[in-house]
């Protein structure tokens, strides 16, 4: 009984306190626009208006990884452009090489045991126009604005601009 009630009063502690300021610390984003195409001068027009605090561009896309013969999974590919200058939804580094280079990528930790792909290996990627590439995990990150893998079915991984553009 003792043993559950410190777990139970830890738990509270950790769930009531750490989570939400470590959120906090990730600067979340209040609003997410999905224009057909977002370029500098977009992002600088929605800064200018009012009541506008930060505004950050971002790119995703959606690909499949093949995670064994037969069988493929959906994969969410963020883009960060500058990985030691971040400033909304901000990515961390977990383990491994931080940032990838071109052609590497980093899984959301949650999404290890999701694929069954750790750092070290080299999967495929299918994009949605059937275009298949080798990429290289080379570590992963913690993001707490993405749910976990495992609840949603769909894993997260970070790439760099240079990626987007070879992919």
């Amino acid at each position: 009984g003792v043993a559950a009630l410190g777990t139970i009063i830890g738990s509270f502690d950790v769930l009531g306190t750490d989570l939400p300021a470590a959120f906090l610390n990730t600067n979340p984003a209040n609003i997410y626009l999905y224009p057909d195409k977002v370029d500098d001068e977009l992002v600088q027009v929605i800064g200018r208006m009012d009541g506008v605090g930060q505004v950050a561009g971002g790119r995703e896309i959606g690909v499949e990884v093949q995670t064994g013969p037969d069988e493929w999974k959906s994969l969410s590919l963020r883009v960060i452009d500058d990985w030691d200058d971040q400033q909304v939804n901000i990515v961390a580094p977990q383990s491994g090489q931080w940032p990838p280079l071109k052609g590497e990528l980093l899984l959301e930790r949650s999404s290890v045991s999701f694929l069954g792909i750790g750092p070290g290996a080299t999967v495929m990627l299918k994009t949605t126009d059937d275009r298949m590439r080798p990429v290289t995990v080379v570590g992963t990150a913690y993001d707490l604005q993405k749910a976990s893998a495992s609840f949603t079915g769909q894993a997260s991984g970070y790439i760099d601009a240079d990626t987007l553009e070879w992919l």
